[in-house]
């Protein structure tokens, strides 16, 4: 793929298609169960989970490639922080790393197509995304991402 910045991508794309809701897909899916700590950043290590992973990911990327459309994909990491990959058991694996690599092969696999299809890195947040008081000041979130 050309790598070019995500604001030139932005520039020259007038829409954007992006997946989204994933987690809640997998969740009603009805027969898997997300990690309590890493929530879906660790299906890629599973079977059955990946495989149904990258059903969700290969309908986006059919609709995308079908209409002509750019895609933006994120990784499955939203709670792959340092912290809580340990807490899962798998310190020492390079749980975002793999995820971006599950997603470029999944991009590379549709040819021409690729060139369209940009993969966002999606960090952890710390606590509860959705509360303000939870939000970490600029030196404990640098601190926080640094890794």
């Amino acid at each position: 793929m050309n790598h070019i910045s995500f604001a030139k991508f932005l520039e020259i794309s007038p829409c954007i298609l992006g997946e989204g809701a994933v987690i809640e897909r997998l969740r009603r899916s009805g027969d898997l169960e997300l990690d309590p700590y890493l929530v879906n950043s660790a299906f890629i290590y599973e079977g059955a989970k990946r495989a149904a992973l990258e059903t969700i990911c290969r309908q986006y990327l059919d609709i995308g490639r079908e209409f002509g459309l750019p895609l933006l994909m994120s990784t499955p990491t939203w709670r792959a922080s340092r912290e809580r990959i340990e807490a899962a058991g798998l310190t020492g694996v390079d749980v975002n790393g793999d995820n971006v690599r599950f997603l470029d092969a999944l991009r590379k696999s549709y040819g021409g197509y690729a060139e369209k299809v940009a993969i966002c890195g999606l960090m952890s947040c710390r606590g509860d995304a959705y509360n303000h008081a939870d939000a970490l000041a600029v030196d404990e979130a640098r601190e926080f991402h640094a890794w």
